[in-house]
């Protein structure tokens, strides 16, 4: 049984991730010759980007039952 709730919340995460990362380049004044040189982004653009990679490693929360079981439908049950 396909969890259509799950499929939301993948692509809200993704716009939502999206979004983070397009705040971060915009605040990121390096030039191309700083960051070719090595030069780190600054600490909020560094937040933002971690941020990021927080919101897209987020997981729809699972269907348990109050005992932990999960509630999924196998291809058996009727």
């Amino acid at each position: 049984m396909a969890d259509t709730y799950a499929r939301g919340f993948r692509s809200a995460a993704a716009a939502g991730k999206r979004l983070i990362h397009d705040m971060a380049d915009q605040l990121d004044h390096r030039t191309q010759e700083d960051a070719f040189a090595g030069k780190p982004p600054s600490v909020t653009v560094q937040k933002l980007r971690l941020a990021a990679q927080r919101v897209g490693a987020l997981q729809p929360p699972g269907r348990q039952s109050a005992s932990g079981v999960p509630l999924t439908k196998g291809p058996n049950d009727g």
